[in-house]
């Protein structure tokens, strides 16, 4: 009697392969770790929703090419107090609106199958996979990066997440002038990172209610900073806001932390703020916006709800679509990763009275970026 098997061709295969390159491919980036199930419907309230990248589900239930997500301010009034007349003096509901396009990008692989496999000891379809997660994983990582720091000058499609990136709503600049510029700051040497200008970025945004990430340990703001920045501040004095030892004896203590998937791969923690190292930041760009500007480098310090993340109806349940197809009469095999997604930075218009801007502006939500002078690493040690 004949024995049932499924080969690599069998489209059983092609599944169970299709889960673990999704799988594979949020592992390797830190882009899974901040996502969190926040959203109702496309309904969010300002006050509950805690993760860094809101995950909205509505298109994958339902038709479209975009979500129209609205937010719910928090309630400003005073409120009426003893025998005052309630009636008459009750406060409008505020929602601020935001929409995130999706459409599908995909890449894919292709290999010849028989004399390739006669002349190499390489298994190419799990090669062909491993290429597949890697590219994805760097995709999402990269895109999150351009659009949190505001790379208005990547005019490519890979690194877009299918929508338009829009140029910072709250940019400060580490040398400090009211009228400063990246470019100016490149050519101040003292402008550098240190502890006590990050502490300034997340006072900045609570007056701009830029609410921290919530945690089993507390709240926490998350911070992007480049490789060179981070030499920078391992290599600071005293005098320039603290020791490296200064701020890292105590950062990765305590079991309730290592409980968050924030904490995992972080560099330190700092006065409720977590560092990321990344080498995907941007360097500043100059006023015109037409050209970056040398010696500086973009640092991000990100809240609650900095970003939104959609998926459509016909990815499969692992929202990621995997596919092997054979070519040339079983000669050659494809392989090939699509998902119809949409990221950016989410951008709400201000209510009245909630921040210092026109309540006609679409502002930054969640992310305060910083420009600080900053010198590439070089080869010598």
């Amino acid at each position: 009697m004949g024995s049932y098997m499924i080969n690599t061709t069998n489209p059983l295969t092609a599944k169970t392969w299709s889960r673990k390159v999704t799988a594979e491919a949020l592992r390797e980036s830190f882009f899974g770790k901040f996502i969190g199930r926040d959203a109702k419907s496309g309904r969010l309230k300002e006050k509950d929703a805690g993760s860094l990248i809101t995950l909205l589900d509505e298109t994958g239930k339902e038709h479209g090419d975009s979500i129209t997500c609205a937010l719910r301010a928090q309630l400003q009034g005073e409120g009426v107090q003893g025998q005052d007349t309630l009636e008459g003096n009750e406060e409008a509901l505020n929602f601020r609106n935001d929409t995130i396009q999706i459409d599908e990008k995909a890449h894919a692989v292709r290999h010849n199958t028989r004399i390739t496999k006669q002349r190499t000891l390489h298994d190419l379809r799990k090669e062909g996979k491993d290429g597949l997660r890697d590219w994805w994983a760097e995709t999402l990582d990269q895109t999150l990066m351009t659009h949190l720091a505001g790379d208005t000058l990547y005019a490519g499609e890979r690194y877009n997440g299918n929508n338009t990136v829009t140029a910072p709503s709250y940019l400060l600049y580490a040398n400090g002038a009211s009228n400063s510029t990246e470019t100016a700051v490149g050519a101040d040497s003292t402008a550098t990172p240190t502890l006590a200008r990050f502490l300034g970025m997340a006072n900045y945004a609570r007056t701009k209610r830029i609410r921290p990430v919530k945690t089993e340990a507390g709240n926490y703001y998350v911070v992007f900073i480049h490789d060179e920045t981070a030499n920078q501040l391992r290599s600071a004095t005293a005098a320039a806001g603290g020791t490296f030892q200064d701020f890292y004896k105590s950062s990765m203590a305590g079991g309730d932390i290592k409980k968050n998937p924030i904490f995992t791969g972080a560099s330190f923690v700092y006065e409720n703020m977590v560092f990321h190292q990344t080498d995907r930041l941007p360097k500043g760009i100059n006023a015109a916006g037409t050209d970056y500007v040398d010696n500086t480098r973009r640092a991000l310090l990100c809240g609650a709800q900095s970003a939104l993340l959609a998926f459509g109806m016909d990815n499969d349940q692992n929202r990621m679509t995997y596919k092997e197809e054979s070519h040339d009469y079983g000669r050659e095999v494809g392989m090939a990763m699509s998902s119809i997604f949409g990221l950016k930075k989410a951008r709400y218009t201000a209510v009245d009275g909630d921040q210092a801007n026109d309540s006609s502006t679409a502002l930054d939500f969640g992310v305060v970026v910083g420009c600080f002078y900053s010198t590439e690493l070089t080869n010598q040690i």
